[in-house]
């Protein structure tokens, strides 16, 4: 059961919700694959970046103000991750994923655990959860566009777009791609097809990134 949320801040990450193993159990040996082990499918930054159906409502339980978008996964190419080196490292989480939230519970991270959204084993043993609250931004387009974008059926359409149209940053996934609100819709757009068109800086996009 997950105890408590914490922050992610320059590369300093946390997490609680561990299994009973003693604090310095060594690391655990990783047995070669049979040769007739069937090999799983790999996916791709992009598909691990998309954000994961929950029955959890997210945004509610952050509760981050107006203009925040918050959804599930870490975003970026390579997502970043951790490994406890040193025995009894405690840190301070919080009740919910929210900066304002008081840091107030501690939580004790095992030796050698190894923090990282693909790390499988660590996600389902301890039941962690990845989630991103993004500042949404809005840009503005600086001439008409015909974009491409992917559909929830796996093919493409068409978006039609014009000066002065207005799209809302909402989280970046990988691979180039990013989340944007338009017209009451979500759509799944590679950045550079709006770099030279609109006024985009994905440099001043604000993010806290919770586990």
């Amino acid at each position: 059961m997950k105890k408590a949320w914490c922050l992610s801040l320059a590369a300093s990450l946390a997490a609680c919700g561990q299994p009973a193993a003693p604090p310095d159990a060594p690391p655990a040996e990783v047995a070669e694959p049979s040769e007739t082990a069937p090999e799983a499918e790999i996916q791709s930054p992009y598909e691990i970046g998309q954000p994961s159906a929950s029955d959890v409502d997210y945004a509610a339980l952050a509760a981050y103000p107006e203009g925040w978008a918050v959804t599930t996964g870490w975003p970026g190419e390579y997502p970043a991750g951790f490994v406890v080196l040193d025995p009894g490292v405690t840190v301070d989480g919080r009740a919910r994923p929210n900066p304002q939230e008081p840091a107030t519970v501690p939580c004790t991270l095992p030796q050698y655990a190894n923090y990282q959204i693909w790390n499988q084993p660590r996600v389902d043993g301890d039941e962690l959860t990845f989630i991103v609250a993004t500042k949404e931004v809005p840009v503005t387009l600086k001439s008409d566009a015909s974009i491409e974008v992917p559909t929830d059926a796996g093919g493409m359409q068409t978006l039609e777009l014009k000066a002065g149209d207005v799209l809302s940053y909402l989280r970046y996934l990988g691979e180039g791609f990013a989340v944007f609100g338009f017209n009451g819709a979500e759509y799944d757009i590679n950045e550079a097809e709006l770099r030279d068109i609109s006024d985009l800086d994905a440099s001043a996009i604000t993010e806290d990134q919770w586990v």
